[in-house]
């Protein structure tokens, strides 16, 4: 039997996917059973071998498409950084709310080019200490220390405010604590996945 790398479990050389920690073995990942005999290890090479290359191989999510949507998204993020930076910048007050957003803004910028097949336990210790950040922004509305609808002229986090006020208006001071929380969770779950992929890599 040949054995997990991530979880040294007994597998199948030829599974998909270990039944126990759920790496992929894929043609596309990093992850490779660890073969047990001579057989084994000659059936693997032949599964993993390189694919011949084609022109007219469509884009997809692991390909030409994943990053047109990577450079679309951070260049959002970028020009939202941006923006609030300048509208702030001749503020006489340092707004440390104001920098939690950007410091956040510009962490997701660099989440999307992560090479998760090289997952970090320094990435899932930071994106929860930022998850707890935003997940503290959702408590403080469930507490009453923000009056909400908040007037947005004029006002400081203007984006946040207006995201906030739309967020009211459908669903109250919930769908606004809900909001902050989801994010949280979602950190958090993205954490988590790295830091159990971050246990044991695959030996080279």
């Amino acid at each position: 039997m040949a054995k997990c790398p991530n979880c040294k479990s007994e597998i199948a050389w030829d599974v998909p996917a270990c039944p126990r920690c759920s790496a992929l073995f894929d043609l596309n990942s990093a992850w490779r059973p660890v073969p047990d005999s001579d057989d084994e290890a000659e059936n693997l090479a032949n599964k993993y071998a390189a694919r011949p290359e084609s022109n007219d191989e469509p884009l997809s999510l692991g390909g030409g498409l994943w990053t047109v949507l990577k450079l679309s998204l951070s260049l959002v993020l970028v020009l939202l950084v941006l923006l609030i930076g300048f509208t702030y910048s001749r503020q006489p007050r340092i707004d440390w709310a104001v920098l939690g957003v950007l410091g956040v803004f510009i962490f997701l910028t660099a989440a999307l080019w992560i090479d998760y097949t090289k997952p970090s336990k320094a990435v899932a210790l930071f994106m929860v200490v930022v998850a707890l950040g935003v997940g503290g922004v959702g408590r403080g509305h469930l507490l009453g220390t923000r009056k909400l609808p908040q007037a947005c002229a004029g006002a400081r986090r203007w984006l946040i405010c207006e995201l906030e006020n739309r967020l009211f208006e459908m669903g109250g001071v919930a769908a606004v604590a809900a909001f902050w929380f989801l994010s949280a969770a979602f950190m958090l779950y993205i954490a988590y996945r790295l830091f159990i992929s971050s246990r044991e890599q695959p030996s080279s």
